[in-house]
C-alpha cells in the first residue's frame, strides 16, 4: 500500500501542500484532479522522491521514502506527459539504452521474454523497431509506458496519460492499466479529463489550493451524491472550497 500521511510542503515560506493524507491500495486506479496550480505536480514529485516533504510521511508497504529510499523507489515508476527520447534511435534501441542506465538495479528488471510479451500486449510490434522520430504521439506514450514498466514496479504514477491520444490508443492503454491493477498493481493518474476518470478509475482525489477536499471510491461517491456526474461534483466541490477559504 502507498500511504501519504500529513504531507506538507513549504517553498520559500509559502505552504504549497496542507497536510495531505490518502492511501492507494493494490488494485486501485486513482485519479488526481484539480485546477491548474492546485498542487498535483508537487504531490507527484513528492511521491517520486524529487521533493522532500517539509513534514509528513510517504511510504510503500512500510518502506519510508526518507528512511528506506532504495526499497521505496524500487516499487514506483513514472510515466511523464512529455518523455524525452533520442529520436534517431528505434524504440527498441532506446529501451535498451534506458535499461543500460539502470546498472546494478537491473536485477529486478523484466526478462527479455517478458519485455517481448509486453510489447505484444501494448500492440507495439509494428513500430518498436522503427526510429522514434516517425512515431505518433500515441506510439510515444506507449514507449514511455513500456520503459517505466521494465523495472517491475508495483505503483505507476502517470501524468496526463490520455492527453492528445486517439480513441483506439486511449482504449488500449486503459485495458492494459486495468490488467496491471488486477495483478496487484496500482496506478495514480494526474488528469484534467474527468470523463476518463468516471469511466475508468476506481477512486478520485480532488485537490484545490494545496488541500485535499475529497478522496473516495467512485462507487461511494455515486451513492453519497445520488449518482451526480463527476464534472458537476468537481465544480461544486471546488466552488464550495473556494467559499470556505475566502470566508476564513
Amino acid at each position: 500500500m502507498l500511504i501519504i500521511e500529513n504531507l506538507t510542503k513549504e517553498i520559500n515560506s509559502k505552504t504549497i501542500l496542507h497536510s495531505i493524507s490518502f492511501k492507494i491500495s493494490p488494485g486501485n486506479i486513482v485519479a488526481l484532479v484539480g485546477p491548474n496550480g492546485a498542487g498535483k505536480t508537487t504531490i507527484i514529485k513528492s511521491i517520486l522522491g524529487l521533493l522532500n516533504p517539509s513534514s509528513g510521511e510517504i511510504s510503500i508497504d512500510g518502506h519510508s521514502i526518507l528512511k528506506e529510499r532504495k526499497k521505496y523507489i524500487e516499487q514506483v515508476a513514472y510515466v511523464p506527459d512529455n518523455q524525452f527520447f533520442y529520436e534517431e534511435l528505434t524504440g527498441r534501441q532506446f529501451l535498451s539504452f534506458t535499461r543500460g542506465l539502470r546498472g546494478k538495479d537491473k536485477q529486478q528488471d523484466m526478462s527479455n521474454e517478458e519485455i517481448e510479451q509486453l510489447i505484444e500486449l501494448l500492440e507495439m510490434r509494428d513500430f518498436i523497431d522503427k526510429e522514434i522520430h516517425t512515431y505518433s504521439l500515441g506510439m510515444k506514450k506507449k514507449l514511455s509506458l513500456l520503459i517505466s514498466l521494465i523495472s517491475n514496479p508495483k505503483y505507476l504514477i502517470m501524468d496526463e496519460p490520455f492527453n492528445g491520444l486517439d480513441p483506439i490508443t486511449t482504449y488500449s492503454i486503459k485495458v492494459f492499466l486495468k490488467e496491471f491493477a488486477e495483478k496487484e498493481g496500482a496506478v495514480l493518474i494526474s488528469t484534467h479529463l474527468l470523463n476518463d476518470v468516471e469511466k475508468f478509475c476506481t477512486h478520485v482525489a480532488i485537490i484545490n489550493k494545496g488541500s485535499l477536499i475529497l478522496f473516495d471510491s467512485l462507487n461511494n461517491i455515486r451513492k453519497k451524491y445520488n449518482n451526480k456526474d463527476l464534472e458537476s461534483l468537481f465544480i461544486s466541490s471546488i466552488q464550495e472550497n473556494e467559499r470556505a477559504v475566502n470566508n476564513d
